[in-house]
């Protein structure tokens, strides 16, 4: 771990056309001594209002490594704002801007405060601690919405295609598209109640993933029983839309797209993240 930390933390130390770095040492009103190891000139400054992304690296004294995030991923977009910025660190942070690699060495009274008001047993308050931080990303709350949704759309036209290529390989069902995005076939009609907000339904189902993998099954000898319309759901938002296109004893064929289903996390069950489902649904009962 001390190898792989040493050369993640040091990565930009050469000077680059447009960077800067400095050997000088200097020193914040509150005693913590900072050296800038590279900085991008003209780069975005942090302030309040946006959120960071960045690599942290933090020793003790002896040099020994209390906490790394570069075998794990960076820390990313943080809101510049309380309580994930306050007291000492804000002061680090909120001289650094979007490409700095800074070296801060604090002294560790500064961690005392009301809310942490006793150092960690590993830890004296006339000792020091250093941070080494790689500022990877500043950006606004409105840029970072607008790169999800423009993430969302290309995986929405992704898996469109993936269903397309699956219903042309599976001519047996001709389901129909809903405006909300996801395909249904009633395979077969009941004649009792269609459920609504506040009902409560009993279901058979399958779920299973476009090669015929079965992740989840409830069939004939139990149901799965949960109510329509409670928030938060107690089921993928898929199921909240597609109940309500069913009367009691229909069977159903639906095929949902991640963000109706699982989204980008996957299940437990072994849904993996932005995984395309089918799930073969009778409706037993309404209440």
């Amino acid at each position: 771990m001390l190898a792989s930390c040493t050369s993640g933390e040091y990565e930009e130390s050469k000077t680059k056309k447009g960077w800067v770095k400095s050997n000088k040492t200097q020193t914040t009103k509150s005693g913590i001594k900072y050296q800038v190891l590279l900085r991008k000139k003209n780069s975005n400054k942090l302030s309040s209002g946006l959120n960071v992304t960045y690599h942290q690296v933090i020793r003790n004294h002896k040099d020994s490594i209390l906490s790394t995030t570069y075998p794990y991923g960076p820390k990313k977009q943080i809101p510049f704002e309380g309580p994930y910025f306050l007291g000492y660190y804000k002061e680090m942070f909120q001289m650094l801007s979007e490409g700095d690699s800074v070296h801060f060495t604090v002294p560790c009274n500064l961690l005392i405060s009301k809310k942490n008001p006793q150092l960690p047993s590993f830890l004296n308050k006339n000792e020091t601690i250093r941070y080494i931080i790689k500022v990877l990303k500043i950006e606004s709350r409105d840029a970072i919405k607008k790169e999800l949704e423009k993430n969302k759309q290309a995986q929405l036209e992704i898996e469109d295609k993936i269903i397309a290529d699956y219903l042309a390989k599976n001519t047996s069902i001709s389901p129909q598209k809903t405006p909300e995005g996801f395909y249904y076939s009633i395979d077969q009609k009941g004649a009792g109640k269609k459920p609504q907000g506040g009902d409560t339904v009993s279901v058979h189902y399958v779920g299973m993933l476009l090669d015929g993998t079965v992740f989840s099954s409830i069939q004939k000898g139990e149901t799965f029983e949960f109510p329509l319309g409670q928030k938060p759901p107690a089921v993928i938002p898929g199921w909240e839309k597609a109940l309500t296109l069913m009367n009691k004893g229909s069977k159903g064929t639906f095929i949902f797209p991640s963000h109706l289903a699982y989204g980008n996390k996957g299940s437990q069950d072994g849904v993996p993240p932005n995984a395309v489902v089918v799930f073969n649904v009778e409706l037993v009962d309404v209440k």
